[in-house]
């Protein structure tokens, strides 16, 4: 897979970070058909992406979120492609992450 994203963001008080935006899948694999974001790194992947129907090869999106708290973050996009482009299938699923680094000071 490839992503896009800013190498690392650095925000004051709490401003929006830059997270990874996009991604395609790999030789063999390239439906892609889910994304989901972990913006605090916790592994669990509570916001979900935009509506694929497994005809994209390639995609790109945008979106922000802003922290709270002075630290180190590491949000994450996950993207998920299927041979068959079967958005629907659990099998045959290739996932693939791209993170960034945010600080906030």
């Amino acid at each position: 897979m490839a992503f896009k994203a800013t190498p690392r963001a650095c925000r004051r008080g709490g401003g929006a970070g830059a997270v990874p935006r996009g991604g395609r899948g790999p030789a063999g694999s390239r439906h892609v058909v889910h994304a989901e974001w972990d913006f605090e790194g916790a592994g669990d992947y509570p916001v979900g992406g935009p509506r694929f129907d497994g005809s994209e090869t390639r995609v790109s999106f945008e979106t922000t979120c802003a922290f709270s708290e002075p630290g180190t973050y590491f949000p994450a996009l996950r993207v998920v492609s299927q041979r068959q482009a079967d958005v629907d299938s659990p099998f045959a699923r290739v996932q693939n992450l791209g993170r960034v680094r945010v600080v906030v000071s």
